[in-house]
């Protein structure tokens, strides 16, 4: 039985990267989307929201999208909800670095506002359509 991807909660401390991702998330995917702005709030965002999933920036103010990971997993009311990265990091040894953390995957930026739903979906499913 498949679980419907309905909420995503996107942290993205770059505005205008972050509006590009809105409008890809919520007017192209049609998602609803909660957003944070630094790692440092996602843990309680993440509690607040309960998203399906979290779309997590690694390079942001406090916690960086591993710590901020790592925090998530550590706690039982948030070690479940899959994470994918979202980097400007493209170095093979980078990519291996950041899926080794237990993520689902990681989409390289700058990403393509009218795929990048479709690519979400498409990570998702293959969680979770077996």
């Amino acid at each position: 039985m498949s679980k419907k991807l309905k909420r995503i909660l996107y942290a993205e401390d770059e505005p205008s990267i972050r509006e590009i991702g809105l409008f890809a998330l919520r007017d192209l995917g049609q998602f609803q989307v909660d957003v944070c702005e630094t790692g440092d709030q996602i843990y309680d965002q993440a509690c607040a929201a309960k998203p399906d999933l979290i779309l997590l920036d690694v390079l942001m103010p406090g916690l960086s999208g591993p710590e901020a990971h790592a925090q998530l997993k550590s706690h039982a009311k948030t070690q479940d909800i899959p994470v994918i990265y979202v980097t400007a990091k493209t170095k093979p040894e980078e990519i291996d670095a950041l899926m080794a953390t237990g993520v689902q995957d990681v989409i390289i930026k700058p990403f393509d506002p009218f795929t990048l739903a479709t690519r979400i979906q498409e990570i998702w499913d293959r969680q979770y359509d077996r």
